[in-house]
């Protein structure tokens, strides 16, 4: 439980004190953002994408978003299994800010280019 819970946590309180003074969101979309976070954190990715605001949106099972979803037999399971299967799972999560995604594509590309 150490470093990577320590990590999560650390991450997880930034984020939250984030939300509540820089974004005009409702109570209800910070809670969504903040269900992202948690989504991309227990995968182990390094940032928040939309798959993850899907999994925060059907997470936030009093939105209506949610309902819907579920409806057309959507779930939190069967999106985080497709998740996994299209763009995988980190090997650990990451410690400090969640960067961009736009800085790790840049990142892989200078990867691909050595």
């Amino acid at each position: 439980m150490g470093d990577a819970e320590t990590s999560e946590a650390a991450v997880m309180r930034r984020f939250a004190a984030g939300l509540k003074k820089d974004l005009p969101f409702t109570p209800r979309a910070k809670r969504v953002l903040e269900l992202a976070l948690r989504e991309a954190l227990s995968l182990s990715h390094n940032y928040i994408g939309t798959e993850h605001i899907l999994l925060g949106l059907l997470r936030e099972e009093e939105r209506l978003a949610a309902r819907v979803l579920e409806s057309l037999d959507i779930t939190v399971e069967r999106v985080r299994a497709q998740v996994v299967r299209i763009v995988g799972s980190g090997e650990e999560v990451t410690s400090g800010q969640i960067p961009s995604r736009a800085r790790r594509r840049r990142s892989s590309r200078k990867g691909e280019a050595q």
